[in-house]
């Protein structure tokens, strides 16, 4: 299990924070991790358990859930900087118009469907700008 927690989740999961997530990566979630997590208690398809039951039983998350996580965390730190370029271009508005069809997926788009998932507002879900001394 060792193995699952330092080597699977993080080259998985690896640059997450950026990730726009589609429908193909949320489809790729049940698909590896739970593969790996049968794998290293030796349970197969003939023991007929779900994956929800394995999860809870090796107290493992699902990766889809690290991945939200990792999101949040870097959507708290692009609040709390100041005059830096990644924030400045995280700010910028484009000049222009988009190609024609369904409009694309943005990252922004991506961390309110999180936060209302979780039940909360983008208000609600922005780190304290109190600072801890």
């Amino acid at each position: 299990m060792s193995v699952y927690k330092t080597v699977f989740i993080p080259t998985l999961i690896f640059g997450c924070e950026s990730w726009v997530l589609t429908k193909k990566i949320e489809e790729l979630d049940p698909k590896n991790g739970d593969v790996i997590s049968t794998k290293s208690t030796w349970v197969t398809r003939k023991d007929r358990l779900r994956n929800s039951f394995i999860r809870e039983k090796l107290k493992v998350d699902s990766i889809l859930n690290k991945i939200e996580q990792c999101q949040l965390r870097w959507y708290g730190d692009l609040i709390r900087m100041n005059d830096i370029p990644v924030k400045g271009v995280w700010e910028a508005k484009m000049q222009g118009k988009r190609p024609r069809g369904r409009p694309s997926k943005t990252w922004n788009d991506t961390i309110e469907k999180i936060v209302q998932n979780r039940g909360l507002t983008l208000i609600e879900a922005q780190p304290n700008q109190t600072i801890c001394v």
